[in-house]
């Protein structure tokens, strides 16, 4: 079989990009990963405040604060975003909660939601998250953490309050791109006014999704998709 490399150029003078991504039979993985020393995050590629003031949201992923070159254009992101009336959302990654928990902490205290999952908390607070998740989490300063949890689904967490939301069940080929589903579905239908159980029910619905292909972008699905398989739930449940 081999892999494809069919679509790879190589540009001449440039070292060039990989990224080799393995996969486990329960669709877990791991990256192996070089970027071209030339790409970076500038500080003239932060919209003004004037562009920014036309969204809600602004979403933080883990890799862009990976490194330690981009992390001041990161901050400065999220300044002009707050001078912006922006909603800062952000998640983060095994690696960095392992290595750098300090740092990932001080960055989720300028933000508003907060996405993580069992073993990136675990890692940042130091304890077994199977005991104590909702107080441990609580103390962050966000108004919103969601821990998401895989087959076990989400739980969502406020200041004062928590709910849980179920996952979907589907033959997983890997969980690549999963988490990032889940967020930006959610955060999306948040946007929309959709409650905050409607909003996590379309991110789980939407992660759960992107787990039935290889890679993050080898099966695309519809908003269809998501209604169809909330409504499996829904119909389990005994509701319409």
């Amino acid at each position: 079989s081999g892999v494809d490399t069919t679509f790879v150029k190589q540009i001449e003078g440039t070292e060039g990009s990989i990224l080799i991504i393995l996969t486990q039979p329960d669709g877990d993985w791991t990256v192996m990963q070089s970027n071209e020393k030339s790409l970076k995050i500038t500080s003239e590629q932060i919209p003004d405040c004037l562009v920014l003031s036309q969204y809600k949201i602004m979403h933080i992923d883990a890799y862009v604060y990976t490194s330690k070159d981009h992390r001041k254009i990161v901050e400065s992101a999220i300044t002009q975003a707050r001078k912006a009336n922006c909603i800062i959302s952000i998640d983060t990654s095994v690696p960095i909660t392992q290595y750098e928990p300090e740092y990932v902490l001080e960055l989720f205290s300028k933000c508003d939601i907060i996405f993580l999952n069992d073993d990136e908390a675990s890692n940042l607070n130091k304890i077994d998250i199977h005991q104590k998740p909702i107080e441990t989490l609580q103390n962050l300063s966000a108004d919103l953490v969601i821990l998401k949890q895989g087959e076990s689904g989400s739980t969502i967490i406020s200041k004062h309050n928590y709910g849980n939301a179920p996952a979907f069940q589907v033959k997983i080929k890997d969980t690549i791109g999963a988490g990032d589903n889940y967020a930006g579905v959610m955060l999306q239908k948040l946007c929309n006014r959709y409650s905050l159980y409607e909003a996590s029910l379309w991110g789980s619905a939407a992660g759960s999704l992107a787990c039935l292909g290889y890679g993050s972008l080898s099966y695309r699905y519809t908003e269809q998709d998501i209604q169809k398989i909330i409504s499996t739930l829904k119909n389990t449940n005994g509701t319409k």
